[in-house]
Parts: structure tokens; sequence; C-alpha cells
């Protein structure tokens, strides 16, 4: 009964009412559809996590898409405290690269410490909760936010995905290889455009103080993308996940060990091969 009037309803709404009108109109007469869908649906996907630092002080917050797009945040003291202790170092109006950006927790946080932020993530999910991150914490002035996958050179090709959600990793440009140099089976190909780090500083003049580097078994390649950045003389420091039984991350290695007078190393999980290093000219 109500349905078959709903339908009259709709008829004479289509042949009588301004389009600028109805819209304001169906999703009344779809009160109950929306209620118990899209209602809830929009309730969790606005809902918002407050990130507190080590003085219980909030320092951002981050929106709640499932997957991993909250539990990221907590990791940022449990699992990378090192990454935060060397983020917490940078200078007021430093200049922050974070290629592999995720959702954002690092290029978040580096903003918190007043640092200007480019950030790189191709992965379409992950770059609409790293925006949005980003909107919510009023860091628009701070960080701006690349859709492109960094590595040795401009190209037009596909984002090999090993799962489609927020948060998710284990992704890989224009092959399907991870940080142990294993290959894994493609859940979704992405289109996706990539570009060396040297022609971002070069086409936006800027000179990194810092720069991340957690592109899941793709490091080699942005750092033969970068070979002029690493000769600048304003780069202080490079964060990079390692795993030296892979010869690739072996290369990347040398290139940096090369390039840097000190580093540090740290467990990143127990039993695992890979591990955070930390640069220092």
């Amino acid at each position: 009964m109500l349905g078959k009037m709903r339908s009259k309803i709709y008829l004479f709404l289509k042949k009588n009412i301004p389009d600028n009108i109805k819209k304001y109109i169906y999703p009344i007469l779809n009160f109950k559809k929306n209620l118990i869908i899209k209602l809830p649906l929009w309730i969790i996907r606005n809902l918002k996590t407050n990130i507190y630092g080590r003085d219980k002080k909030k320092i951002f917050s981050l929106r709640n898409f499932g997957g991993s797009s909250v539990a990221r945040g907590f990791s940022l003291f449990r699992t990378d405290p090192e990454v935060a202790e060397w983020i917490e170092t940078f200078e007021k109006d430093s200049c922050f690269i974070d290629i592999g950006a995720n959702i954002g927790i690092y290029s978040l946080y580096a903003a918190h410490y007043k640092a200007k932020v480019y950030s790189f993530e191709p992965e379409s999910l992950n770059f609409c909760c790293l925006n949005l991150n980003i909107s919510d914490n009023k860091f628009n002035n701070q960080i701006i936010a690349f859709p492109l996958a960094i590595s040795s050179n401009t190209e037009i090709s596909s984002l090999n995905l090993s799962k489609i959600v927020f948060g998710g990793s284990g992704h890989s440009f224009d092959r399907k290889i991870t940080d142990s140099g294993n290959t894994f089976e493609t859940h979704f190909k992405q289109g996706s455009i990539s570009c060396s780090l040297d022609e971002v500083v070069d086409k936006f003049n800027i000179f990194p103080n810092y720069i991340k580097i957690d592109t899941d078994g793709n490091e080699l390649k942005v750092l033969n993308g970068m070979k002029k950045t690493l000769n600048l003389n304003e780069l202080k420091s490079i964060f990079i996940e390692l795993n030296l039984n892979f010869s690739e991350h072996l290369d990347a290695y040398n290139i940096l060990k090369n390039n840097f007078k000190t580093f540090k190393k740290f467990e990143w999980y127990k039993g695992q091969d890979v591990f955070n290093y930390i640069f220092y000219r």
C-alpha cells in the first residue's frame, strides 16, 4: 500500500515539480530506506577518533572508515615510537615529504609540529581518507596531498592492490612485489601515474629537509628518481623501511649509507626482517 502510494507521488513529482525542488523532497519519501541503511553509514563514516600524544593532549583526529583507518593512528606511538620522536625534532616551517602517506598519520603529526608537508599516496581509498583527515584537522595550509606514486620516472601504469580497504597497504606500482622481494596476487588493478621526486622538487621549487619513504618494496625505484634531491644541502634526514634480505633494499641501504654520515636502526615487529632506518647528515 505504502509502496503504491509512494510510486504515485513520484510520478506526480516527475511531471509537475522542478528538478531543483525534487532533490529536497525525494529524501523525505525515502525516509524509511534512509533511516535503516544510509543514516548508519553516514554516522559511521563521520565518526572521528582522537589521537593523543604522550602528554595526553589531542594531536589530531582520524575519520573512522573501518579497515586500518583508525588503527594506524594508534600505531604512531605503539609500533613506531622512534619515527614519532624523529618528527618531534622537526623545526617549525621545515619541509617534510611523505612518500607513501597512506591515510596521513605522519603527515598529520608533522603538521602538528608546524612543518610544511607534501604527501604522496596513489591508492584511491587512502587518498580520499588522507584528504578528509587533512581537512578535518584544518591543516589545509600546511599539507598538500598528491594522488601520485613516486618512482624512478614519469609513467602511466597500474597500481596492484593487495586488498581494497581504507588504510590498506602492501600495494605495488607497475609490478607485484612485497617488501621481502616476493610476488603477491593482485586483488584489484587501479590506474595510476608515477613521477620522480626530482621532478616534484624541480616543479615546485621546494627544498626538503626531511623525507619519509614507505612504498612496500619500491624503495629503490624511489631513490633512483631522487639523485639530485639526495645532494641538496637542505636535506637533513631520511626515514625508510628496509629488508636487507631483499637485494633491492640492500642496494637502497648502500645508496643511503654513502650519502649520509650516520643512521639508526629500529625493530618494527619482532620476528620480522623489515626494519626502520633513519639516516642523518
